[in-house]
């Protein structure tokens, strides 16, 4: 439940991990790292409304329909892991192309 100690706790928690972040990637200047947040960070109005439009569940399951049978419990996770890749390969198409959705 949203209750205002939790509210604090959460905004506590992410002002410590922005501020590791700015620290590590702009600070320190290690940004290698980052290049896959950056390449969703770039479109990320892209893949809201694509993931709110299209199931992508379905496209991952094109590569590993056939193994999520013989995976047990670990089928959703499997699942949802190709979805990303299909997500994020797409994000780095656009990205590649320098195509950019902004407001």
């Amino acid at each position: 439940m949203w209750t205002s100690s939790y509210v604090l706790i959460a905004g506590g928690l992410s002002s410590i991990a922005l501020a590791l972040f700015y620290s590590v990637i702009d600070v320190l200047g290690y940004k290698k790292w980052a290049f896959g947040f950056i390449v969703i960070g770039m479109n990320s109005i892209a893949v809201y409304f694509a993931t709110e439009i299209f199931d992508f569940r379905h496209v991952g399951n094109v590569f590993v329909g056939h193994l999520l049978p013989r995976l047990g419990r670990w089928d959703n996770l499997v699942e949802a892991t190709a979805a990303f890749a299909v997500i994020w390969l797409i994000l780095y198409w656009m990205f590649r192309k320098k195509e950019f959705i902004r407001i």
